[in-house]
């Protein structure tokens, strides 16, 4: 049966970075590597610079802005051409997988696969020398956690999580899917865990710097509340449900 419903666009997705802050300069700071894996196609070492060869930012400016618009067909069809003028921009590939795992004209799980097949040629550039920008290495994690999670791969979904969770833990995002991928393997106590720190983290006003939303704690109880992967957690584990849920109302907000 499936578990996973399909959610609104995540307010992380790359796109709602501004352009200019996505262009490499030797003061950002580099993003994490991916789960292990075996070597891919791309283990040759590329990006002598040892970052993502990106377009400029004017060339990048059009595809943003349609795929900031939900134009995703515009965005898909002008990122799908960076790609193979900068083969070399694992940036481009990120914001490509975040086109098309959006797009709602394509078939839910099929889009899915197709951002699969980008986010994870990102991560082989990545892995061949090319890193991304620090938010651009969440967005690239997150959209690959989001893609394995709407085809019910827990497992799946878990390494790249794995990864977001010791690279930033301060993300209230993170520990809400991990919970979702907790309750997905029927383990409520690790669910119930994750969703204390989604809690926590929002009721603190925390979250890693390049993040531009901040979701209150009300949006995550009413998340926590609808998310179908919780059916059973709201059921079993009610009563700790609710505590915790008036435990954090009864704190004030950090300012």
């Amino acid at each position: 049966m499936r578990l996973s419903v399909k959610l609104a666009r995540p307010v992380t997705t790359a796109a709602w970075l501004i352009v200019v802050g996505t262009q490499p300069s030797c003061k950002d700071k580099e993003g994490p590597p991916g789960p292990v894996g075996s070597a891919s196609s791309a283990s040759l070492v590329r990006c002598p610079r040892g970052v993502s060869v990106d377009p400029p930012k004017a060339e990048f400016r059009p595809a943003i802005s349609a795929l900031q618009d939900q134009r995703y067909a515009v965005a898909q069809k002008l990122l799908g051409n960076l790609t193979e003028k900068y083969p070399d921009s694992a940036t481009a590939r990120v914001w490509l997988g975040d086109a098309v795992l959006y797009d709602e004209d394509k078939a839910y799980v099929a889009a899915a696969d197709d951002a699969i097949r980008h986010y994870k040629r990102a991560d082989e550039l990545v892995r061949a020398g090319c890193k991304l920008r620090e938010a651009m290495a969440y967005y690239l994690r997150m959209g690959l956690a989001y893609a394995y999670l709407r085809k019910d791969l827990p497992g799946a979904a878990e390494a790249e999580l794995a990864v977001a969770i010791e690279s930033w833990p301060e993300s209230a995002e993170v520990h809400y899917h991990s919970a979702r991928v907790a309750c997905l393997r029927n383990d409520q106590d690790a669910c119930l865990k994750h969703l204390e720190h989604t809690f926590q983290l929002a009721q603190q006003r925390v979250r890693p710097l390049f993040l531009r939303v901040h979701r209150s704690l009300d949006d995550w109880f009413v998340r926590a509340e609808t998310q179908s992967e919780f059916a059973s957690l709201r059921v079993q584990k009610a009563r700790e449900l609710a505590q915790l849920k008036e435990r954090y109302r009864a704190l004030p907000e950090a300012p």
